[in-house]
């Protein structure tokens, strides 16, 4: 919570990967006031989640075991999809600031996806800035 309140994360921007999940984990945000300016959904389906996990178990590289199972990914996966359409709905409907976005395009292309909703969030703050600055309505 604190780092989030840091000049760089209020200038910059942050992620945070995972989070809220739940309707309390969003209110407790939002009762913190940090609110989001965009939170960007990657949907993935069932079968994609299983297909990653199991390339991520396989992977050489990796020298630490997790709880990876398919199993696991499917407990998981079903606590996300129980939970993430109340999460989804307050942002829409209190903030407007929900995208979603398909994550089986290529990582570049998500890339491209994702900064275009970031600029546009960036024009929209200036666009009101400047209103306010010269004594308009907002």
């Amino acid at each position: 919570y604190v780092r989030l309140l840091d000049i760089q994360c209020q200038t910059r921007g942050y992620v945070l990967d995972g989070f809220p999940c739940t309707k309390s984990q969003a209110d407790l945000l939002t009762k913190r006031k940090i609110i989001p300016v965009r939170v960007v959904e990657l949907e993935v389906g069932e079968q994609e989640v299983l297909r990653r996990g199991k390339k991520d178990r396989d992977d050489p590289k990796k020298n630490l075991p997790l709880h990876d199972s398919d199993s696991i990914h499917l407990v998981r996966l079903g606590c996300y999809v129980s939970h993430i359409g109340d999460v989804r709905d307050w942002y829409q409907k209190s903030h407007r600031n929900w995208h979603r976005l398909d994550a089986t395009l290529s990582k570049w292309k998500q890339w491209v996806l994702v900064d275009d909703v970031a600029l546009r969030s960036v024009q929209i703050i200036r666009k009101y800035l400047h209103r306010i600055n010269k004594g308009l309505a907002a």
